[in-house]
């Protein structure tokens, strides 16, 4: 059975592999690589900006969630931990497209309406110069 996702989702959740099965030791290990986690993500006809970021800080059997949340409200960035929630700075700098992590676990993304808006648009008028174009071309084809 062949599952097809036919609508984008309004949020689109990541989960990154983080603990691995270590042949060495014969158990589940944490792994602390870096990765790159990007400020948007594109797919076809479809854009979704990062509005959370959950942290995992320690190794399999303990450890200590951390959350960076972005407001939908005012765009400011806040990080929580436990009780204590901090406003902070942007994790993206101007111009940075990503930001380097060895702790991000969970990632997540909301669709962003105004370019997915842009991009059926897009869609639809290049669908229909295409149209055109095959029209004219047969047109062409019939003439000659």
């Amino acid at each position: 059975m062949i599952c097809e996702i036919m609508k984008h989702p309004e949020v689109l959740t990541l989960l990154l592999k983080r603990f691995t099965f270590s042949l060495k030791h014969n158990c589940y290990v944490k792994l602390h690589c870096k990765v790159d986690v990007p400020r948007t993500v594109n797919m076809k006809r479809c854009r979704y900006d990062l509005y959370a970021l959950v942290n995992h800080h320690g190794h399999l059997k303990g450890g200590h969630y951390t959350t960076q949340v972005k407001s939908f409200e005012n765009g400011e960035w806040y990080d929580f931990s436990d009780i204590n929630v901090t406003k902070i700075r942007p994790a993206f700098g101007a111009g940075k497209n990503h930001v380097r992590s060895n702790s991000a676990y969970l990632l997540m993304y909301k669709k962003d309406i105004v370019n997915e808006n842009f991009s059926i648009q897009r869609a639809h008028s290049s669908h229909s110069s295409e149209e055109a174009e095959g029209r004219q071309r047969k047109a062409e084809t019939r003439c000659c």
